[in-house]
């Protein structure tokens, strides 16, 4: 059974809704927020426009954090403004930020793991986001035990899913 999905942020402008949901979009994962822990300027009328088209949601956080306490300060801002909404999909900790890459494997274990203890002890699923490199290369294996989302371009991006992992 395929499943497909959009992610969007601030970046795609204002959304057809009801052009996705006539598409047959079986969810979206929205940004929550953004550099300095702004609110993606879209999120709260995507999130809106997702309930009212039915279409099950999800939230992502590209993480800037390069220390436990700012990545904490990253997860307690993503509760505050999901601020108990129901959620179908996993809060995504999206790790791809090259400066972060630098902190190696094990002080991103230490970052992942802040931000799921917050996401999770507020009741919602949590996720990584991560590229191919990102995954064979940076995650350690014990952030292997959970759930991943893993951005595979590939060359000739026409839209369409032309492999899978």
């Amino acid at each position: 059974m395929e499943i497909r999905g959009i992610d969007v942020s601030a970046w795609q402008g204002k959304i057809d809704w009801k052009t996705v949901a006539d598409y047959g979009m079986g969810f979206a994962i929205l940004r929550i927020t953004e550099a300095g822990n702004v609110i993606d300027s879209y999120f709260e009328q995507n999130f809106s426009e997702c309930r009212k088209y039915n279409i099950p949601v999800g939230a992502y956080k590209y993480s800037y954090a390069m220390t436990v306490a700012e990545i904490q300060s990253e997860a307690r801002k993503v509760v505050e403004v999901l601020n108990g909404r129901k959620l179908q999909y996993p809060v995504w900790l999206d790790l791809e930020w090259n400066n972060q890459r630098s902190l190696g494997a094990e002080q991103i274990h230490k970052l992942a793991e802040a931000f799921e203890k917050i996401i999770t002890t507020a009741g919602y699923k949590f996720g990584i986001y991560c590229n191919v490199d990102w995954y064979l290369n940076v995650i350690c294996s014990h952030l292997k035990k959970y759930d991943f989302w893993i951005a595979r371009y590939p060359a000739l991006d026409n839209g369409t899913l032309q492999e899978r992992l």
